[in-house]
């Protein structure tokens, strides 16, 4: 640095841009300029020919070459070739730090899945660069750049991930026991569709007020997409629906509260369209006050409806929730019927009438086309 600032106040000192080349140095320059395999050292013999026809270094390092640089990059190619004549326009080898033995990367994997900044005496709950550095001495040693740490990391397949939510205590003793009951289940009605149904059952809310989701706008902060709210209070409408996982197709009610009474006509409606001898299973979640009320549970052994329960908090476990969860993204998010909550409930209607009849499209949305079984995480 302090040789380059030297050389920028020589060419000041002197009034003038000029190197001094002889014939032969500008003839060799020439050849690396014109025939050199090596891009980069075409460019630095351009550059050093420019600057002795006369050009500022400044005005080479902005517009005489291919792209921009910086003007203290072009004064160390003149002072390197100054020194040492050509060869000092070819990179210097890079020394390529040492790897940290095997110990010590277990030791960094450990650190960020299993442990976090407290652990190590310092008030932070996630890992940064710079506190892995500070809590971790093998990486402060090796690695003096937090670029060189970043790069590190990725070799160990680390990544900068967004969370996934889980609920503490939510794990159900019995989970293994139902994802198996549940996915037998379904396997069964597969290979004897005359003889035995599976459908799943569950409820959704919508509302009058639109729901805020991401859409296509203007470009800039000042421009959002609009979404028109009413005046009127956010009525809300309740839905019960089954979907036939090995048909797909669907059976709704709408409602403005689904009671216990609501649900049981529901599962009396269901059990008509499958009538007797038929096994009709029914994936349910553990919902206390209606799913498992004592007259939902008497009706259900009535009819000869076999439930099948979800773990406790699993609702991907339920295959209809993906119904629902494409009808708030389709209807449901910046509609425009909140002053006219008729014409949100036709419209909610018109879409589920669609998958009324046996539909791949729908087996396709909830996960189950092709025989697959039930999509959960993790299992």
């Amino acid at each position: 640095m302090e040789e380059t600032m030297e050389l920028k106040k020589f060419f000041k000192e002197h009034g003038r841009w000029k190197l001094e080349l002889s014939p032969k140095e500008r003839a060799r320059l020439r050849r690396f300029r014109d025939r050199h395999p090596v891009p980069y050292l075409r460019e630095r013999a351009t550059a050093i020919l420019k600057i002795a026809d006369g050009n500022s270094p400044h005005w080479v390092a902005k517009h005489g070459l291919l792209k921009p640089r910086r003007p203290d990059t072009v004064y160390e190619w003149i002072r390197r070739y100054m020194r040492l004549g050509v060869s000092g326009l070819f990179q210097r080898p890079r020394i390529l730090a040492e790897r940290l033995p095997v110990a010590d990367c277990q030791k960094v994997y450990n650190a960020i899945i299993t442990e976090t900044p407290e652990d190590y005496g310092m008030k932070a709950a996630r890992w940064t660069l710079k506190l892995l550095r500070q809590a971790l001495g093998c990486v402060r040693d090796h690695y003096h750049s937090l670029s060189g740490l970043w790069y590190f990391l990725q070799r160990l397949r680390l990544r900068v991930k967004r969370g996934r939510s889980t609920t503490i205590g939510a794990a159900d003793p019995e989970f293994q026991r139902k994802i198996r009951r549940l996915r037998a289940v379904l396997g069964y009605c597969r290979r004897h569709q005359q003889e035995a149904v599976i459908v799943s059952v569950d409820e959704f809310s919508f509302y009058r007020q639109p729901r805020v989701s991401r859409a296509w706008w203007r470009m800039g902060r000042r421009h959002q997409p609009p979404i028109t709210r009413s005046q009127k209070s956010n009525t809300r409408g309740r839905i019960v629906g089954a979907v036939n996982c090995v048909k797909g197709n669907v059976t709704y009610k709408i409602a403005s509260k689904i009671t216990v009474s609501t649900f049981c006509r529901f599962l009396k409606e269901l059990r008509t369209q499958y009538p007797a001898p038929v096994k009709l299973y029914v994936i349910l979640d553990n919902w206390p006050t209606v799913h498992k009320h004592d007259t939902t549970l008497a009706l259900m052994q009535e009819l000869g409806i076999i439930p099948v329960w979800t773990p406790t908090y699993t609702p991907e476990a339920n295959p209809i929730e993906r119904l629902w969860w494409e009808l708030s993204d389709k209807l449901l998010a910046h509609h425009r019927y909140s002053d006219d909550w008729d014409a949100l409930k036709a419209c909610i209607i018109v879409w589920l009438n669609a998958f009324r009849q046996p539909s791949e499209a729908m087996l396709r949305l909830i996960g189950l086309m092709k025989g697959k079984a039930i999509p959960i995480h993790g299992v």
